[in-house]
């Protein structure tokens, strides 16, 4: 019975340190502004529980994800995106449910057919990054108020 104690102790132990993961949602679309320039929204949204925290200047805790999306036309990167989202900070590290985070940016492009390039780590966490690439055709009319 003590050996059965010890294993299952030790189970329970290993699974709660394996995390499960930053997750995020991302969304993009293509607009075009009233003098008729093109661009791609990004979304982004960050699960709070699923990311790592850690204290900052301020002797909060805090939650920080480096993105980055490259936009390649002709396999070269023709604009970036690069920055950290914060998380709302907290003056304890046991926060129950923390709250998802999230962000939207816009990127000015020309017209045109372009891959995405995105990349997520958890600046807190552990060293894997998400790694996602997606397609985005951009074609407003160049002479026309119909965006």
């Amino acid at each position: 019975m003590k050996k059965l104690f010890v294993f299952m102790l030790i189970l329970c132990a290993t699974a709660s340190s394996m995390g499960q993961g930053m997750k995020i949602m991302l969304n993009h679309k293509a607009y075009c502004t009233d003098k008729i320039q093109p661009y791609i929204e990004f979304t982004f949204r960050v699960g709070g529980n699923t990311v790592a925290y850690a204290l900052n200047a301020e002797q909060r805790y805090e939650a920080e994800v480096l993105i980055n999306v490259d936009v390649i036309q002709d396999n070269k990167v023709v604009k970036n995106l690069r920055y950290i989202l914060g998380s709302e900070t907290f003056a304890d590290s046991v926060v129950a449910g923390r709250p998802d985070f999230g962000d939207i940016q816009n990127l000015p492009v020309d017209n045109g057919d372009y891959y995405l390039s995105f990349t997520f780590k958890d600046l807190h966490g552990d060293t894997t990054s998400i790694n996602y690439i997606d397609y985005i055709s951009v074609h407003f009319p160049k002479d026309s108020m119909t965006c």
